[in-house]
């Protein structure tokens, strides 16, 4: 008696492949998902990392910029300062790329349908500056920043240097608000009108996903005392 060969027919098969693609479909579908989120986590991880990176190196920047004084555009001593929303120019004593002493430039440049935050650099050692419109010859230059929605300054700081100076005079018990002088905030530090530094400088971005950060970032206190010793002045 011949026995019967066990075994699977070709539709039992075809099923079991279909089953199995589907299976591997699924699979491959669920990893394609995770992928994907992953890869936006990623994504979003190194633009905050970035981001945080180029706000203390701006911070760096700023915290240690130095009341540097030149003749202005007016024929008057003024601190080296200049700067609206879009643009920042300043000296500093901790710049990105060298050891000494540096003339800087903060610049939003604007793309096809984003903006960038560029740095330049010059150290003072081959752009000494006597005169506010003195020609600068930048040595380095990169972007700190970009792929952003917008991106602005604004500063906060004292109307003119005499302000400063009259209100610092003034005697503690003199009470007279209409008389009395305080900083407020402003979009443009124009070097011949001002004459002296900021008290602080606010730094305002928005990424292409809507998020705004603002960041303050505080300059040398009290700078206004190194024009009136240029000057000397008694306050």
């Amino acid at each position: 008696m011949v026995a019967k060969q066990k075994g699977f027919t070709l539709i039992e098969l075809m099923l079991a492949t279909s089953l199995l693609m589907l299976v591997l479909f699924a699979g491959y579908y669920g990893y394609g998902l995770f992928t994907e989120k992953w890869q936006k986590r990623t994504q979003f991880y190194w633009q905050q990392t970035q981001q945080s990176l180029a706000f203390d190196a701006i911070s760096r920047v700023f915290e240690s910029a130095a009341p540097y004084i030149v003749t202005s555009d007016n024929n008057e001593p003024a601190q080296y300062f200049s700067g609206d929303e879009n643009r920042v120019m300043f000296i500093t004593n901790s710049p990105l790329f060298s050891e000494k002493t540096s003339v800087v430039e903060f610049k939003i440049l604007q793309n096809e349908d984003s903006f960038s935050l560029v740095y330049n650099e010059a150290s003072m050692e081959k752009n000494l500056l006597l005169r506010q419109s003195d020609e600068i010859f930048w040595q380095h230059q990169v972007i700190l920043m970009d792929k952003l929605e917008s991106v602005s300054f604004d500063y906060y700081g004292w109307q003119s240097f005499s302000a400063a100076v009259e209100e610092q005079g003034r005697d503690d018990d003199d009470t007279d608000l209409d008389l009395k002088l305080t900083p407020s905030s402003y979009k443009q530090h124009i070097m011949e009108e001002r004459r002296v530094l900021p008290i602080s400088l606010n730094f305002n971005i928005k990424d292409q996903q809507g998020r705004e950060s603002h960041f303050p970032v505080a300059l040398p206190s009290e700078a206004y005392t190194v024009l009136v010793d240029y000057l000397r002045l008694e306050v």
